[in-house]
């Protein structure tokens, strides 16, 4: 396997705690905007992605061995709440 394949394989891995932060944080920011202003169906939605990407977050977060995992992680997280920010803004 040359360099070029170990880099992918690290990229994808890192992607995917990115990804998987991004919607943790960003459902959480969004979360609390719909409670903030009352809209039920929304805050029910939002709560259950939660739970269901947090009960996914235990069980694989830890198998992962990545490179870097923390920063793409973190990466993830920031991204999704100026996301979060950026969408709840709109509906406003």
């Amino acid at each position: 396997m040359g360099a070029l394949s170990l880099l992918s394989v690290d990229v994808t891995r890192g992607l995917w705690l990115f990804w998987r932060a991004f919607a943790i944080v960003g459902l959480t920011a969004a979360n609390v905007s719909m409670i903030a202003h009352e809209w039920q169906g929304g805050a029910l939605l939002t709560s259950a992605g939660i739970s269901l990407l947090w009960w996914g977050n235990t069980q694989a977060v830890h198998a992962r061995n990545c490179p870097g995992a923390r920063w793409w992680y973190a990466l993830g997280a920031g991204c999704g709440a100026v996301a979060a920010m950026t969408i709840t803004g709109w509906l406003r």
